[in-house]
C-alpha cells in the first residue's frame, strides 16, 4: 500500500492539459504509480471519491500544473488532488549518521527513490549542477539540522 502521508492532499484540480499520462486505476495504485513516473510527475487529480480501492480515471500531471485550482461550486464534478512533496535544496550538508542507504544515482532519480524509503526524510550529495549526472547520495532519516558547508565538510 502507498505511503499517503508523503503526499499533500487538496480539494481541487491541477490545470487541464499538462498530462503526463491518463490511466484508470485505484487511488492506492495511483499513489505508487506517480512515484514510479519520477520527477516529471508532480502529482495527480481524480474525481472526488473516498473509496481508495475504486477504479477511476486518474490524470497524472507535469510541473506546468503545480497550482491546485478550487472546485467550482455547483459543478457536478468535484476533484481531489494529490501532490508529491517538494524538495528544498540548501547549501550545506545533513548531519552525519542516520543513513538509511547510500547509492550512486542522479539527483533526479534520488528525488523519486527517497519517496520509496519509508523512513527517509531527506538526502544529501556533493554539489552538482547536472541533476542527471550519477553521484553518491546519502539518504537520511530523522534529520534535525542542516550544517553550513563552510564548517569543514
Amino acid at each position: 500500500m502507498a505511503k499517503t502521508a508523503k503526499y499533500n492532499f487538496k480539494f481541487g484540480y491541477l490545470a487541464r492539459g499538462n498530462n503526463v499520462e491518463v490511466k484508470y486505476m485505484t487511488i492506492n495504485d495511483a499513489l505508487d504509480y506517480a512515484i514510479k513516473l519520477g520527477p516529471v510527475c508532480v502529482g495527480f487529480t481524480t474525481y472526488k471519491n473516498d473509496d481508495y480501492n475504486k477504479v477511476q480515471q486518474v490524470n497524472f500531471k507535469n510541473a506546468k500544473s503545480s497550482t491546485v485550482h478550487a472546485n467550482k461550486s455547483g459543478n457536478e464534478h468535484q476533484y481531489q488532488t494529490y501532490l508529491k512533496p517538494t524538495y528544498r535544496v540548501v547549501d550545506g550538508y545533513l548531519e552525519h549518521g542516520y543513513n538509511i542507504e547510500i547509492k550512486k544515482m542522479s539527483i533526479n532519480e534520488a528525488k523519486g527513490y527517497a519517496l520509496l524509503l519509508p523512513r527517509c526524510t531527506g538526502f544529501t550529495f556533493k554539489q552538482e549542477k547536472d541533476l542527471d549526472k550519477k553521484v553518491m547520495i546519502w539518504f537520511k532519516q530523522d534529520i534535525t539540522k542542516v550544517y553550513d558547508s563552510k564548517d569543514g565538510q
